[in-house]
């Protein structure tokens, strides 16, 4: 068999590429929320206002109520601790690969919470049967459960982190053990509701054993990533599956008959595709970009990836992105980083801060201009003032 031969391409078409799959390329162009959420796989959800802004920026009709019946109701989605230990909205039909892919992630976080704070398991366990016994009831902010807790519960214990001290109560870390092991999962949190509440896994979804290998799920796990966020390197992989690079290595040796590798100009390592989407991607090789989002924080394009090299230049990487790859809200032009934003939602108004990082043309800034106010809508009602600021640095 002749190793096939393919012309090296450019960090130019992935970028294309990966906006093309992403929903992103071209204004709203998603159908169905389970169509986008399919393709992206996890949207990072520890503030779940950003989470709608992922699907307002890629879907071509989107409603608030659409996301929460999807959530809440229909429970096609489901919101869990996942790659990283972080929240994310995920597919219900990938709950099992998904849990059992970042089973070791997550118990490696309770292994060590143990020991810094030196609990032991019988205490743990009674903390946790009045946690759960409370949520049978119904759906609990921490302070609601805090108060049926023993004294000893609460009391804080100091434990080293570094240089710094840190405090926390067995209370505390057994509501993150049980949220890790998604026994509790947070509860009906919509856009407007003030303060998070928990409720039990069963009370939003079915009860079910999860029976999948380890192996077989990470494997799954790397194949969806690569199908969703490809052309991929390795350490992009890695980061994101939360799987050792030596796992990701096996995995892609034993699927070369779905996986292949690009050779990208003026860059060592080599990216990883599906064969079968291949042909997409040489097609899109000489696409004109016109897109112009408001992006939320967090936003799969920018914390989809470790390596940011296609979207953004080094002068601006860490004024966008801190040291755990969490990113501001930007605002995407062409496929470029051209400057970042900010909302907050008062009584009558609605102030948006635009931060531009260069200087944009007249017709784009009439763009963005009515894009603040389409978003402005989204965010409020029509009946409130949006009060808008534009700096250019």
């Amino acid at each position: 068999m002749k190793p096939e031969k393919r012309k090296q391409t450019s960090i130019e078409h992935i970028k294309t590429f990966r906006l093309k799959k992403s929903f992103l390329f071209e204004s709203g162009t998603g159908e169905h929320i389970n169509e986008v959420l399919n393709r992206l796989i996890a949207v990072d959800s520890n503030e779940i206002k950003h989470s709608y802004l992922v699907f307002y920026n890629r879907l071509k009709y989107f409603s608030k109520n659409v996301f929460e019946e999807a959530l809440y109701l229909s429970n096609t989605l489901g919101r869990f601790k996942a790659m990283r230990t972080n929240y994310f909205i995920i597919p219900s039909s990938l709950a099992e690969v998904i849990f059992t892919a970042t089973h070791e992630q997550r118990e490696q976080v309770i292994n060590k919470s143990k020991q810094k704070y030196k609990f032991k398991e019988k205490d743990i366990l009674e903390t946790s049967r009045v946690i759960i016994k409370e949520l049978e009831s119904g759906d609990k902010s921490k302070n609601q459960l805090s108060k049926r807790m023993s004294k000893d519960s609460l009391k804080k214990i100091e434990a080293k982190l570094g240089q710094k001290i840190i405090k926390s109560s067995r209370f505390e870390q057994t509501m993150n053990i049980l949220l890790e092991r998604w026994q509790i999962i947070p509860g009906k949190e919509k856009w407007d509701t003030i303060g998070k509440k928990f409720c039990l896994y069963d009370e939003l979804h079915k009860k079910e054993s999860f029976s999948m290998e380890t192996e077989a799920a990470e494997n799954s796990l790397i194949l969806s990533y690569i199908a969703g966020y490809g052309p991929v390197l390795i350490e992009d992989i890695a980061w994101w599956c939360g799987v050792p690079l030596n796992h990701v290595e096996s995995t892609i040796k034993k699927n070369t008959g779905s996986i292949t590798d690009i050779t990208v100009a003026d860059c060592e390592e080599p990216y990883y595709i599906l064969r079968d989407e291949l042909k997409y991607f040489q097609s899109t090789e000489k696409l004109y970009h016109d897109s112009l989002h408001l992006l939320g924080k967090n936003d799969p394009i920018l914390v989809g990836y470790r390596n940011h090299d296609f979207i953004t230049h080094d002068n601006l990487h860490d004024e966008i992105f801190n040291i755990f790859n969490e990113s501001e809200p930007v605002i995407l032009i062409n496929g470029e980083i051209a400057g970042k934003w900010s909302f907050e939602e008062k009584k009558n108004s609605i102030e948006i801060n635009i931060i531009l990082f260069k200087k944009i043309k007249e017709k784009t800034e009439d763009r963005l201009c009515r894009e603040i106010d389409k978003l402005s809508d989204f965010i409020g009602d029509e009946s409130k003032e949006t009060v808008v600021s534009i700096t250019y640095r």
